[in-house]
């Protein structure tokens, strides 16, 4: 997640970089620019996918920054930023994905970043770095969900399969599909599929099947959820 703060107080800029690497260490803060044309400047080498914009600044403002910002496509997330709640109004004009009033504090940081929506380079990148995290032999890991082809459940654990490798975590299929939604269908009671890569659906001796790109097996599904994934890969 590349994130751009524009500012023109450098106080400002310096405590929305610090709570949002403590947020979010992950994210890659790109520039701190203090003005839009620094800001655009930036943006010729890297677009964001998440810009944190000051309303009130010399020069353009950051609602006129924005509207350029929304060119690109996919435009990034826009997130203002201003001590004049007043001025908040023409703001909404741009459609933001979130608004912040100085001093900004952490709870509210997050729950900005947490309320991204769909449509931009946000949320993009947001699900390209989306984990399944476990413990293995005492160890930290994780997966990432868009190399995941399936999960299903084994006992008490779970057999988190990608075309490279298969782990046994502990958890829930039900905790999963709440938690990755967008990417994750129920099949059967005890499998749940990656929705982006449904290739192929079919049926033997009375029995439901479908295929997953880069995974061999034929994957059954059940009477219950034929319906959906049928609709599904018709879409």
């Amino acid at each position: 997640m590349n994130v751009l703060i524009v500012d023109d107080e450098p106080l400002a800029r310096a405590r929305i970089a610090r709570l949002l690497q403590k947020l979010r260490p992950d994210f890659n803060i790109m520039s701190l620019a203090e003005n839009a044309e620094q800001a655009l400047l930036a943006c010729s080498d890297l677009v964001p996918d998440l810009a944190l914009l000051d309303i009130e600044m010399p020069g353009l403002s950051g609602i006129e920054l924005a509207e350029k910002l929304k060119e690109f496509n996919p435009p990034p997330a826009i997130i203002f930023i201003t001590a004049y709640p007043d001025k908040a109004l023409p703001a909404f004009a741009v459609a933001p994905q979130g608004y912040l009033v100085k001093p900004i504090d952490e709870v509210a940081l997050a729950k900005a970043i947490d309320g991204l929506k769909i449509s931009h380079r946000a949320q993009t990148a947001l699900k390209q770095q989306a984990a399944i995290e476990y413990i293995e032999s005492g160890i930290n890991k994780s997966v990432l969900v868009s190399d995941v082809r399936l999960v299903r459940s084994e006992d008490k654990y779970l057999r988190v399969i990608t075309p490279n490798a298969s782990v046994l975590i502990e958890g829930s299929l039900k905790k999963l599909l709440s938690e990755f939604e967008s990417y994750f269908v129920r099949v059967h009671r005890n499998t749940i599929v990656n929705q982006s890569y449904l290739t192929e659906i079919g049926q033997d001796n009375n029995k439901h099947w479908l295929k997953l790109l880069d995974f061999n097996e034929k994957v059954e599904v059940s009477r219950r959820e034929w319906p959906h994934i049928k609709q599904l890969i018709q879409q």
